[in-house]
């Protein structure tokens, strides 16, 4: 072996050492990078016998990577509902705190059998027409969170379609200097890095999909295969100017065109399928329930007509809303109900009515004695108010869309709701939990396959320097005897 040749295999050994060193210090500042890639300078041997980096390479787990993502969106979905049905608890809270529909409802009845034990006792009938505005109360603030959980929702998706359009936007400029990198051959390790820490972002708003082509070029879709990006980012929006109706779906979330409601959000997953099926299955679904509890307590407490050939109608009594006297369709949700009802003013002192028609009826349609049930203006008479706590424990018809079951009393109705709304929010919070874990367990999985270790950087380093030294030495000697050949020529 020549003397320079000796010399250009130490001299590229120290040229490998220093890229191997560099991409060294790299994964040592990436310790605490969750998104950070263990990199690998691969050391070849080059044709005169030395060494040289062929190239540098992240380690890579697709299949861990693909774990982290899914989990993440899981996680973001879970999310999103468990903190709308804790908002929706609200209106249920402990039923013995009075403030829940069952809660009230239950006031409600025992305050018509005291009335009705003493009907001549004012003070106890105007007792009942408070527990009555509590009753409307509670419904009208259950119906109003309804329409602000649903509101927040449409709020978090429009701001969710915004973040997501931000994130891709990043992701295409990312994406381009790893695809040129590569047509370069151009080290793209850190690019990677930045991709997949943007991709995590992404996946925590929609459970996306990811495919790579040549070039190490990414493309995103989400689960039904509605393209999310490729080559460039395709236009998310939110379709504006729908009002969120009472029962109705909001305005649909379109990607690259395609549109999604509450029925697809289960699908999209991540936060922005959280804020779907928020807005359009379960805060409406709740809003249906409250709303036939509101339509059974008119249909409950409903006047009709008491004449010998009685023909005329039954009118809404002591409950009534902004479409009576007439009373609802039997058996159909209506909705928005729950926010309309309110006690009848015909019944309201404080608003020009009488309270004796609490006990006596009238409350429909004062003046006609069709609708009468105490003729004879008895102080002592407490049939109607004995006949309303029996009704209140009749079976009657529900609409099968508030998804309770179709024939219940009125109590038992209310109570299936707020166990109703428990369950959904007791059984989101626990999946969500657990997702969090495997969540945490899939990040910390990866991380240990492909993730920087400070120990083996240490080792690896401390290996280099020996080589460093190697190849020092090795230089050193080789000038020396090239310094005692020319020192010969002298």
């Amino acid at each position: 072996m020549s003397l320079g040749l000796a010399y250009e295999i130490a001299r590229g050994g120290l040229v490998a050492n220093s890229v191997s060193s560099s991409v060294v210090s790299r994964n040592i500042a990436n310790v605490d990078n969750p998104n950070g890639a263990r990199k690998t300078a691969n050391v070849v041997t080059s044709a005169n016998g030395g060494v040289n980096v062929d190239s540098i390479t992240s380690a890579i787990d697709a299949a861990l990577f693909e774990t982290v993502v899914g989990s993440s969106s899981k996680v973001g979905e879970l999310s999103t509902i468990s903190s709308a049905l804790t908002e929706l608890e609200a209106a249920i809270q402990d039923p013995q705190s009075g403030l829940s529909a069952n809660g009230v409802i239950g006031q409600l009845k025992s305050a018509l059998q005291v009335a009705a034990s003493a009907p001549q006792d004012d003070n106890l009938t105007r007792s009942l027409l408070a527990v009555a505005q509590t009753v409307t109360s509670s419904l009208n603030q259950a119906g109003a969170l309804v329409d602000k959980v649903r509101a927040g929702a449409d709020v978090d998706l429009v701001k969710g379609a915004g973040q997501l359009t931000n994130l891709l936007a990043s992701f295409e400029t990312v994406n381009n200097e790893v695809v040129t990198g590569v047509t370069l051959g151009r080290d793209v390790t850190d690019q990677i890095d930045k991709r997949n820490a943007l991709l995590g972002q992404i996946s925590y708003l929609v459970d996306v999909h990811s495919t790579v082509r040549g070039a190490q070029d990414m493309v995103l879709f989400v689960a039904n295969g509605t393209t999310l990006f490729e080559s460039v980012p395709r236009k998310i929006t939110v379709d504006a100017g729908v009002p969120l109706q009472p029962g109705q779906p909001g305005g649909a979330l379109r990607i690259d065109g395609i549109p999604f409601t509450g029925v697809q959000g289960a699908k999209l997953g991540g936060t922005l399928g959280g804020a779907l099926q928020v807005r359009d299955i379960i805060a409406p679904l709740f809003g249906r329930q409250i709303d036939e509890v509101a339509r059974g307590l008119i249909e409950t407490f409903a006047e009709s007509d008491q004449s010998p050939a009685a023909s005329a109608p039954s009118l809404a009594g002591l409950f009534t809303y902004s479409g009576g006297p007439a009373l609802p369709a039997a058996g159909v949700v209506v909705p928005g109900l729950a926010r309309s009802i309110k006690v009848n003013p015909n019944g309201d002192p404080a608003q020009g009515g009488d309270l004796a028609r609490l006990r006596d009826g009238n409350l429909s349609a004062p003046g006609n004695p069709s609708y009468n049930y105490n003729p004879s203006g008895a102080a002592g008479f407490g049939d109607r108010l004995r006949s309303l706590v029996s009704d209140l424990a009749s079976t009657r018809s529900f609409d099968a869309a508030a998804r309770l079951g179709t024939d219940k009393n009125l109590l038992q109705f209310a109570g299936d709701s707020a166990g109703w709304l428990e369950s959904q929010r007791a059984t989101a919070l626990d999946e969500l939990q657990q997702k969090q874990v495997l969540s945490e367990r899939a990040a910390g999985a990866w991380h240990s396959a492909v993730g920087v270790n400070l120990d083996e950087e240490l080792t690896t380093l401390m290996s280099l320097e020996r080589s460093f030294q190697a190849s020092s030495r090795i230089i050193s000697t080789v000038s020396g005897m090239f310094d005692a050949l020319l020192q010969m020529v002298k």
